[in-house]
């Protein structure tokens, strides 16, 4: 079963043998390029790649003569493989052992692992791959990053310095929840910025330009509900004081409505010059003559 298993039956068995050149042999090659007995070698035949191990080598240490090298497949009913395979594999895992902890290099190894019975972690403990969950430290020790299953949930966390609250969250649908300040673009561009006090948007140049909501302002009346800019003129806004509504334009209230009260300020004109009367919502009797508002009644 599997690609990797060199005993597949619907795989050929393929034994070839050879002269090599030793390349170990060559100051510029070195150990490197030694090859030694359960190596995996890979011969190409036409168009066909093999990936067999060495099974015998024959030197001639008396003569000129390159070694000969056999190749194939061994079998794991060869007891003198089964010997060597695992023997190899003690040695292996006593080189690249880091001492009493009993933890493996890993840059040492290539394939797969299992993750969850052995968790790994990069040499400097700042990220951990435990199962299906990849946590990143800062140099604090403090947790920044989470991705993976969290609670049975595969989520994507992010958090702040001091490692406790999360400033972005995506859920496994997608949803994202943003804590911290959400920006369009840096301070160099046009750009919307999302707080906790609203929206602010800026051309490139700094100035407000666009949408602006929940808008601390100077005027001592709490906060404007919405605020439309231009090149840093507040051309239109809607402000909430608590015990009204305002519409104003550039700064100037052209029309408020309280608990109590509707009022306009200012010259008021229909279109087209209307005339006549018209009754409001509240009962109040509008006589209009040319366009302009004669009385309220």
């Amino acid at each position: 079963m599997g690609e990797d298993n060199e005993n597949r039956m619907d795989t050929p068995q393929l034994t070839i043998t050879a002269d090599v050149i030793d390349l170990a042999k060559l100051a510029e090659y070195g150990d490197f390029y030694k090859i030694a007995l359960g190596d995996t070698v890979n011969v190409k035949e036409n168009d066909t790649m093999h990936h067999k191990r060495i099974i015998g080598i024959t030197y001639y240490p008396y003569s000129a003569q390159q070694p000969t090298v056999t190749i194939g497949s061994m079998s794991n009913t060869d007891p003198f493989f089964v010997v060597w395979q695992r023997g190899n594999l003690l040695n292996t895992i006593k080189k690249n052992s880091t001492g009493t902890s009993k933890k493996i290099k890993t840059k040492y190894f290539n394939g797969k692992l299992n993750s969850t019975q052995n968790p790994v972690q990069s040499k400097n403990e700042r990220l951990l791959l435990d199962g299906d969950l990849l946590v990143i430290e800062d140099s604090g020790g403090k947790r920044r990053i989470n991705l993976g299953n969290v609670d049975g949930e595969f989520v994507f966390e992010i958090y702040g310095s001091t490692g406790k609250k999360r400033t972005i969250y995506i859920n496994e649908d997608g949803d994202i929840t943003i804590t911290g300040v959400f920006a369009t673009g840096t301070e160099d561009e046009a750009r919307t910025v999302i707080d906790k006090n609203g929206i602010q948007s800026y051309d490139s140049a700094g100035n407000r330009y666009g949408l602006w909501c929940n808008e601390p302002n100077s005027y001592g009346q709490r906060y404007a509900d919405f605020s439309i800019y231009c090149e840093g003129q507040n051309i239109f806004q809607v402000y909430n004081s608590l015990d009204g509504i305002s519409l104003r334009y550039k700064n100037n209230n052209f029309l408020s409505h309280g608990s109590s009260f509707t009022k306009g300020y200012g010259d008021w004109g229909f279109e087209n010059g209307a005339s006549g009367s018209f009754e409001t919502a509240d009962g109040k009797i509008i006589t209009v003559l040319g366009g302009l508002i004669t009385d309220i009644s």
